[in-house]
């Protein structure tokens, strides 16, 4: 159900949505009616599109992929279903207090399912623990899907037909073996370890909980990051590859401590990070050619 929502006149300032077309920057602010009081609303392209250009022929799908390559949108996954977040959301409104609450969960709730989906595999935060299933293939032999030819009966006796004698032949019984539950047990346990890889293991794990998630709510008046590890774990990783831990560290800083305008319209995430790292490094330098010291 599309709401009322307000505009400010900031929105038209904004230096980074002016960098996009007019059909981004409108759709951008066209998705605040669908979206509920949290600001997130379900991954539909062909519904939005028919509430916001309803008389356009627009590829509403790769205007929301590049709104959120951007940082105006957020997408993540519940279960089978997809979802759309704006993380400026509360920047831009402020909702009734008599607005229905949301009734979609939020990007934490991604994690949430990967933390079931590791129990419910016998994942524990240490080790992985097997669970015990009737195994029907041999031990340390990885399951295939094979065919069995049975051997073929016996043969059928002649039979009369008319005048004339036909035999009937016979033809081996093709059976298909499709997987067994090891297969499917062993392909859910290595797809629930690498997703789990990620949140638990690795240097870009490590400085977005001990650097950045601090600073930011440091940064941000005590506010949460919620953290997407499919999506933000290889930025960290690339980042780490041209900077040591300290110095992204002190970039990451200037970005969240920065008053400059287009700084102020974004979220101020690891996706900014990333996008204007080389700009980040430039402010740094000045800073520390002002104060006589480089990390």
């Amino acid at each position: 159900m599309a709401r009322i929502r307000a505009i400010k006149p900031e929105f038209f300032l904004n230096e980074e949505l002016g960098a996009l077309s007019f059909a981004h920057r409108l759709c951008f602010a066209g998705l605040w009616c669908p979206a509920d009081k949290a600001g997130r609303m379900k991954d539909q392209p062909r519904r939005l599109k028919a509430g916001i250009f309803p008389y356009d022929k627009i590829n509403m799908k790769r205007l929301l992929d590049d709104l959120g390559q951007h940082g105006f949108l957020t997408r993540y996954a519940i279960g089978r279903e997809t979802f759309l977040a704006i993380p400026t959301w509360y920047k831009h409104q402020h909702p009734r207090q008599d607005e229905r609450p949301s009734e979609i969960p939020d990007a934490r709730s991604q994690i949430d399912e990967l933390e079931k989906e590791s129990m419910f595999m016998g994942i524990s935060e240490d080790r992985q623990v097997p669970i015990q299933v009737p195994m029907h293939d041999p031990p340390n032999e990885p399951p295939q899907c094979t065919t069995q030819v049975r051997a073929p009966r016996k043969p059928v006796p002649p039979k009369r037909m008319g005048n004339g004698v036909r035999t009937v032949p016979v033809v081996p019984t093709v059976v298909p073996v499709v997987p067994t539950v090891q297969a499917q047990i062993k392909e859910r346990s290595e797809l629930s370890q690498n997703r789990r890889s990620a949140m638990s293991g690795g240097p870009a794990a490590e400085w977005i909980r001990k650097s950045w998630i601090p600073l930011y709510a440091k940064y941000r008046n005590g506010a949460p990051y919620y953290v997407s590890w499919t999506v933000h774990a290889p930025i960290v990783t690339r980042l780490l590859k041209l900077h040591t831990p300290e110095r992204l560290t002190k970039l990451a800083t200037v970005l969240l401590n920065s008053n400059d305008d287009w700084i102020a319209q974004t979220d101020r995430g690891l996706e900014i990070l990333l996008k204007k790292i080389n700009w980040l490094e430039d402010r740094l330098r000045e800073w520390e050619a002002d104060h006589g010291r480089r990390a």
